[in-house]
């Protein structure tokens, strides 16, 4: 897709998705299963929805994406909270961080995203600290 084209999805993608039940009721799942991590790797975090409701929880996050337009929605949406939040323009499948660098990794409507699945959840596992929990849906 075109830049014009992502900025027109992602207008109508975070009004639509704050509107909906279930999208909300996801938001909730995630923040619950990860309420007790405090350095979380938010995967795939899109336009920063997940990442700005983890910030306001006072959690540090790491927001990935390989898309710079919503990168650029994320940073905007999050600029309260710019000192505990890094954003990175990167492919979900090469992950570029320390092994054990996370307590708690977040992805959240990725999955269908991804060309490699199997070397997605290696990456993530990579980066997860022992005893880390890794929230999927």
């Amino acid at each position: 897709m075109g830049e014009v084209s992502w900025k027109r999805h992602f207008r109508y993608y975070d009004f639509f998705q704050m509107n909906r039940d279930a999208y909300v009721d996801t938001l909730k799942f995630h923040l619950k299963k990860l309420e007790n991590f405090h350095k979380i790797l938010d995967s795939g975090a899109g336009s920063g929805n997940l990442t700005l409701e983890f910030l306001k929880n006072g959690h540090e996050i790491v927001a990935v994406d390989s898309n710079k337009y919503s990168l650029k929605i994320l940073e905007n949406k999050c600029k309260k909270f710019s000192k505990n939040l890094l954003i990175k323009k990167m492919d979900v499948q090469e992950l570029n961080f320390e092994k054990e660098s996370f307590d708690a990794v977040s992805s959240m409507f990725v999955v269908p995203f991804v060309g490699n699945n199997k070397k997605y959840f290696s990456e993530v596992y990579d980066v997860l600290r022992k005893k880390g929990k890794f929230s999927i849906s």
